[in-house]
């Protein structure tokens, strides 16, 4: 009988252990994807995203400012941001 009690303990203990653990890392994924999200709209030198649309940006079409590329997702969206520039930029 106490085998019996000792190892129900162990088990849900595990069990306990194990769902707990999975918990923590859900949160750090999140955290995770939280901080690439924040890194991504971050506007300047390597922006991922195009700070006129929003879209992910093509590597090839950037423009200058202020001594700092910032690259967007097509060329129609450099005329908008070259007209007010410091608005994408905060």
């Amino acid at each position: 009988m106490a085998k019996k009690i000792i190892t129900i303990f162990f088990i849900l203990f595990f069990v306990f252990t194990f769902s707990c653990s999975k918990k923590k890392q859900q949160t750090d994924k999140h955290e995770i994807n939280k901080m690439e999200a924040a890194e991504a709209i971050k506007v300047g030198p390597n922006n991922k995203i195009c700070p006129v649309s929003g879209h992910p940006v093509n590597k090839e079409v950037f423009t200058e400012y202020k001594g700092k590329k910032y690259y967007f997702c097509c060329a129609s969206c450099i005329e908008p941001f070259l007209k007010n520039p410091e608005k994408y930029i905060k």
